[in-house]
């Protein structure tokens, strides 16, 4: 049973639609933003690395290095289908410091860090 909702979130303090796609299970679903799909996982783990610098998993962490070669060896069969609006989403939403190489990556996740222990201290 497929479930959806029609919303706006901020992301990067942009207004963006986001339509929830909820499947039976977790892994499966998708949200619905910008008019791409986006497995709900990786929404979720673009959004803690984006706002709180928490690693991704292997497969975003590629994806966001430009390893072609580990984004496909660490893809799942949803990941893979929807690749491309990954990679669409985070090119048209993201930071660009945020991502493009693994110093890129490196440096987002050091910077957030250091944010977080200057606003927690």
């Amino acid at each position: 049973m497929m479930v959806s909702s029609n919303r706006r979130q901020e992301w990067m303090g942009n207004p963006i639609p986001i339509v929830e796609v909820k499947a039976t299970a977790p892994q499966a679903a998708l949200v619905r933003v910008a008019n791409l799909s986006i497995p709900l996982l990786v929404w979720e783990q673009i959004g803690d690395y984006i706002h709180l610098g928490q690693p991704p998993g292997p497969f975003l962490h590629a994806v966001l290095c430009n390893d072609l070669h580990s984004t496909c060896a660490h893809a799942d069969d949803l990941q893979m289908k929807h690749l491309r609006e990954v990679v669409l989403f985070i090119y048209n939403f993201c930071p660009a410091p945020s991502w493009g190489s693994p110093e890129s990556v490196a440096s987002w996740l050091e910077d957030r860090a250091a944010f977080f222990r200057r606003h927690t201290s």
